[in-house]
Protein backbone atom coordinates (compact mmCIF):
# COMPACT_ATOMS: atom_id res chain seq x y z
CA UNK A 1 0.00 0.00 0.00
CA UNK A 2 1.42 3.18 -1.14
CA UNK A 3 1.79 5.84 1.58
CA UNK A 4 -1.20 8.82 -0.09
CA UNK A 5 -3.29 5.71 0.80
CA UNK A 6 -2.17 4.82 3.99
CA UNK A 7 -2.61 8.05 5.27
CA UNK A 8 -6.40 8.65 3.71
CA UNK A 9 -7.44 5.41 5.91
CA UNK A 10 -6.15 6.96 8.96
CA UNK A 11 -8.97 9.80 8.22
CA UNK A 12 -11.19 7.14 7.34
CA UNK A 13 -11.17 5.83 11.44
CA UNK A 14 -13.40 8.24 13.02
CA UNK A 15 -15.97 7.96 15.86
CA UNK A 16 -18.96 8.73 13.13
CA UNK A 17 -18.05 4.97 11.90
CA UNK A 18 -16.78 3.56 15.13
CA UNK A 19 -19.35 1.89 17.85
CA UNK A 20 -19.06 2.02 21.39
CA UNK A 21 -20.60 -0.62 24.27
CA UNK A 22 -23.58 0.76 26.45
CA UNK A 23 -22.85 3.05 28.49
CA UNK A 24 -20.02 4.69 26.45
CA UNK A 25 -19.29 7.00 23.70
CA UNK A 26 -16.85 7.55 21.16
CA UNK A 27 -13.99 10.29 21.64
CA UNK A 28 -11.08 11.01 19.23
CA UNK A 29 -7.67 12.30 20.35
CA UNK A 30 -4.81 12.95 17.92
CA UNK A 31 -1.95 12.93 19.51
CA UNK A 32 2.00 13.93 18.23
CA UNK A 33 3.58 11.49 16.14
CA UNK A 34 7.18 11.51 14.11
CA UNK A 35 4.52 11.76 10.46
CA UNK A 36 1.95 14.25 10.64
CA UNK A 37 -0.62 14.43 9.69
CA UNK A 38 -1.05 12.21 12.88
CA UNK A 39 -3.74 9.24 12.93
CA UNK A 40 -6.64 9.98 15.89
CA UNK A 41 -7.16 7.68 18.42
CA UNK A 42 -10.52 6.31 19.21
CA UNK A 43 -11.58 6.00 22.89
CA UNK A 44 -14.70 4.16 24.61
CA UNK A 45 -15.22 6.67 27.44
CA UNK A 46 -17.77 6.52 30.11
CA UNK A 47 -21.35 9.00 29.29
CA UNK A 48 -20.35 10.55 32.86
CA UNK A 49 -17.40 12.00 30.91
CA UNK A 50 -19.61 13.38 28.31
CA UNK A 51 -21.07 16.53 27.20
CA UNK A 52 -21.79 19.59 30.13
CA UNK A 53 -21.26 16.65 32.51
CA UNK A 54 -17.67 18.03 33.49
CA UNK A 55 -18.13 21.59 31.53
CA UNK A 56 -17.66 24.28 33.94
CA UNK A 57 -19.45 27.68 32.52
CA UNK A 58 -19.22 31.21 33.95
CA UNK A 59 -21.99 32.38 36.17
CA UNK A 60 -24.04 33.87 33.87
CA UNK A 61 -24.45 31.69 30.98
CA UNK A 62 -25.14 27.83 30.95
CA UNK A 63 -23.66 24.56 29.29
CA UNK A 64 -25.45 23.59 25.96
CA UNK A 65 -24.81 20.13 24.61
CA UNK A 66 -24.62 19.72 20.34
CA UNK A 67 -24.62 16.25 19.13
CA UNK A 68 -22.18 14.94 16.95
CA UNK A 69 -23.41 12.25 14.52
CA UNK A 70 -22.60 9.00 15.34
CA UNK A 71 -23.60 5.43 15.00
CA UNK A 72 -23.86 4.64 18.36
CA UNK A 73 -26.90 4.95 20.41
CA UNK A 74 -25.08 7.73 22.86
CA UNK A 75 -22.70 10.33 20.20
CA UNK A 76 -20.38 12.39 21.71
CA UNK A 77 -21.80 15.80 23.07
CA UNK A 78 -19.73 19.21 22.29
CA UNK A 79 -20.33 21.17 25.71
CA UNK A 80 -20.00 25.14 25.30
CA UNK A 81 -21.42 28.43 26.98
CA UNK A 82 -24.39 30.32 26.09
CA UNK A 83 -26.00 33.53 27.77
CA UNK A 84 -29.67 32.41 28.51
CA UNK A 85 -32.37 33.47 26.07
CA UNK A 86 -30.21 33.27 23.35
CA UNK A 87 -30.08 31.29 20.15
CA UNK A 88 -26.48 29.91 20.85
CA UNK A 89 -28.30 28.54 24.73
CA UNK A 90 -31.18 26.77 22.22
CA UNK A 91 -30.47 23.75 20.50
CA UNK A 92 -33.33 22.75 17.30
CA UNK A 93 -33.72 19.66 15.39
CA UNK A 94 -32.14 19.24 12.22
CA UNK A 95 -34.96 20.52 10.11
CA UNK A 96 -35.34 23.66 12.05
CA UNK A 97 -33.19 26.65 12.67
CA UNK A 98 -33.16 29.24 15.66
CA UNK A 99 -34.86 32.81 15.16
CA UNK A 100 -35.15 35.25 17.98
CA UNK A 101 -37.91 37.26 17.35
CA UNK A 102 -38.05 38.43 20.38
CA UNK A 103 -37.37 35.16 22.04
CA UNK A 104 -35.12 32.72 20.89
CA UNK A 105 -37.64 29.52 19.18
CA UNK A 106 -36.86 27.03 16.56
CA UNK A 107 -38.56 27.34 13.15
CA UNK A 108 -39.20 24.56 10.04
CA UNK A 109 -36.38 25.55 7.53
CA UNK A 110 -38.06 25.80 4.40
CA UNK A 111 -36.41 24.70 1.22
CA UNK A 112 -35.83 27.06 -1.40
CA UNK A 113 -37.56 26.20 -4.45
CA UNK A 114 -36.73 26.70 -8.15
CA UNK A 115 -38.33 29.42 -10.56
CA UNK A 116 -40.84 27.27 -12.73
CA UNK A 117 -39.49 26.48 -15.88
CA UNK A 118 -41.53 28.09 -18.92
CA UNK A 119 -42.39 25.15 -21.21
CA UNK A 120 -41.99 26.12 -25.30
CA UNK A 121 -45.36 27.19 -25.65
CA UNK A 122 -45.87 29.54 -23.11
CA UNK A 123 -42.25 31.28 -24.55
CA UNK A 124 -43.89 31.51 -27.91
CA UNK A 125 -46.75 33.70 -26.85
Amino acid sequence: MNKFCANVQWFLLACVDSYCPPGKFCQERVFPCKNPPCRPILFCLPNEENGCARHKCPANEVCVERVEPCINKICKKIPSCAKPGTCDALVCPPSQHCVANPKPRCETVRPVRAPKRLDSSAMRN
